[in-house]
């Protein structure tokens, strides 16, 4: 079993998976989010009680862990600090390219070569792959020939949300959570103060994706899109077409390291 840890800039993932044998995304089996207050050492003695961990991959870009790397350091077992420089199915990856990025490039990819096995990294990127996070930030990486060629970062919807709230006199702040998972329950256009926000921020941000696609379909008409992230945006037939969503894309970049 894989210990995958994920540390982002408002919450620790972790997951369990077992690999799959002929390299697919393999299975996860048991995923958290790490309460703040536990320990590393407890996290660890926890989770080597319930599964039998032989391997750890860790994507950080939240705050750096002294008490994480002193574990790490004790592990019986290897594991790897995913960085730009770190062995993959990509290459040439830019200094100070997310973490958290690249393992869900790298994810977006196990997935592809799930769908056409007997195809090379270098042939499913030919004609472009687009992976969109939509997390605290919004990302978007545009891969070409196993290769990051460029990328854009945008506020995620908590952050416009809270963005409206602090540098406005009255308008509340309105926190995302299971109510408000996508579009679906949300008016165009909204009918009071609450609504309006909402609704210019949750379908702002589908708009913005499907911007980005079709004007990358343009330049790229056989584009592959992969979205995932916290929250799933319902984007029209016209773009969904061409996307996969899952939501584990870091896990299983991560796992693929190891």
């Amino acid at each position: 079993m894989k210990l995958l840890i994920d540390i982002g800039n408002t919450s620790t993932k972790i997951a369990v998976c077992r690999p799959e044998e002929r390299g697919g995304k393999g299975d996860i089996l048991y995923t958290e989010h790490k309460d703040a207050t536990e320990p590393w050492e407890t996290t660890f003695q926890r989770l080597s009680l319930q599964f039998a961990i032989d391997g750890c991959a860790i994507s950080c870009v939240g705050a750096d862990d002294a008490g994480l790397h002193r574990v790490l350091a004790t592990l019986p077992y290897p594991y790897v600090w995913l960085e730009n420089t770190t062995t993959c199915a990509l290459h040439d990856i830019p200094a100070g390219y997310g973490a958290d990025r690249l393992a869900a490039d790298l994810g977006a990819i196990v997935l592809l070569k799930e769908k056409w096995p007997a195809t090379s990294v270098s042939d499913l990127t030919a004609d472009g792959l687009l992976i969109v996070d939509v997390g605290t930030c919004i990302t978007y990486d545009l891969i070409l020939d196993s290769q990051i060629v460029s990328g854009v970062i945008s506020p995620g919807a908590q952050l416009r949300l809270q963005a409206m709230h602090d540098y406005t006199a009255l308008l509340p702040l309105i926190h995302l959570d299971a109510q408000y998972p996508d579009c679906s329950t949300t008016p165009l256009l909204g009918t009071d103060t609450h609504t309006c926000m909402l609704s210019g921020v949750l379908h702002g941000v589908r708009f913005e994706i499907e911007g980005y696609i079709h004007a990358l379909r343009s330049r790229y008409p056989r584009l592959k899109v992969c979205l995932t992230g916290g929250f799933f945006f319902n984007v029209d037939p016209d773009v969904a077409e061409v996307c996969i969503y899952d939501p584990h894309l870091v896990l299983y970049g991560l796992l693929s390291l190891i």
